[in-house]
C-alpha cells in the first residue's frame, strides 16, 4: 500500500501551471514512470514488499494558443530489502552482489556482468508543443524534447555504479476533431 497526490496549480491563469504529484509506500515500484519493482522474496519465499518514493515536479508556460514550454525534473528511490540465509543472501540490493563488472560494456553475446538494483532514478526534461492547426478537421502539433536521465545502483562489491543518458525525441501528431 502507499499514499500519493498530484495538483495542477494555475500560477498565472491560461498561461502558467505548475504540476506537481507524489507518491510513498510498500509495493508500489510499478507505479513510478520508471516501473520499477514492487516486492521480493524472504528465504522462506514468502512475499516480502519493497517500500519507494516517487516525485514529479515541473512548470508549464501557455505562449498564446498554440505554443507550450514545459521542464519536468523526477525521481525514484527502492529502498534496500535483502535477507542472508544460509551464508548466501535473497532479496533486494543486496551489499554482496558484485558490482565490478558493471563499468564494462556489455555485449549481447557475454551474460549480464552488473547483477545489482536501482537505488534511484532521475530525469529532467524540457520541451515544447507547437500547434500548427487546431480547428474542424482536428489538431496537428509536433514537439521536441530533450531528457537527462541518471540510474545509480546499490552498492556492492566494486561499488555504486550510475549510468547517465542523454535523450532527444521529436514527435509529429495530428488529432482527429
Amino acid at each position: 500500500g502507499g499514499i500519493g497526490a498530484a495538483a495542477i496549480l494555475p500560477v498565472v491563469k491560461s498561461k502558467v501551471d505548475f504540476i506537481v504529484e507524489g507518491m510513498g509506500g510498500n509495493g508500489i515500484g510499478r507505479y513510478g514512470s520508471g516501473g520499477g519493482i514492487d516486492v521480493t522474496l524472504r528465504p522462506d519465499a514468502t512475499i516480502a514488499p519493497i517500500r519507494s518514493y516517487h516525485a514529479l515536479a515541473g512548470p508549464e508556460v501557455h505562449i498564446g494558443k498554440n505554443l507550450d514550454i514545459y521542464l519536468y525534473g523526477g525521481e525514484e528511490y527502492y529502498q534496500r530489502h535483502f535477507f542472508v540465509s544460509g551464508g548466501t543472501t535473497v532479496g533486494f540490493a543486496s551489499p554482496f552482489v558484485n558490482n565490478s563488472g558493471c563499468t564494462v560494456e556489455q555485449t549481447s553475446s557475454t551474460a549480464p556482468s552488473c547483477p545489482n538494483q536501482t537505488r534511484y532514478a532521475f530525469e529532467v526534461t524540457p520541451g515544447f508543443w507547437y500547434r500548427f492547426y487546431k480547428g474542424p478537421a482536428g489538431t496537428v502539433q509536433m514537439g521536441l524534447q530533450y531528457s537527462y536521465s541518471e540510474r545509480a545502483l546499490w552498492t556492492g562489491i566494486g561499488g555504486a555504479p550510475k549510468g547517465v543518458e542523454n535523450q532527444v525525441y521529436t514527435s509529429f501528431r495530428y488529432y482527429l476533431p
